[in-house]
């Protein structure tokens, strides 16, 4: 397999994964980012600390997170339009 083609395989499981975190925030009503936006917030989203510690668990999630510096999943504008395309897959 090319580089570009493998590249293609693991940011679709990447973004598998984060479309998964969000469903189970969803599951359980629980937030996917907290009111104070600023860098210096202490009190993390719930979504970006599960986003973390999957990066943990998994070494490919590790990596994308730490290396890349594109989508992550964790800005509003982003998660914003990921649930626009799950409600459109959805609805």
């Amino acid at each position: 397999m090319n580089k570009y083609c493998e590249k293609l395989k693991i940011n679709q499981e990447i973004l598998s994964e984060i479309i998964d975190y969000m469903k189970f925030c969803d599951k359980f009503e629980l937030p996917l980012c907290g009111h104070d936006k600023t860098v210096q917030q202490s009190n993390l989203a719930f979504f970006k600390g599960l986003l973390e510690f999957a990066g943990k668990l998994d070494e490919s999630c590790k990596t994308h997170f730490l290396k890349f510096r594109g989508i992550r999943g964790t800005s509003n504008i982003i998660q914003n339009e990921l649930l626009d395309c799950i409600l459109k897959v959805l609805g």
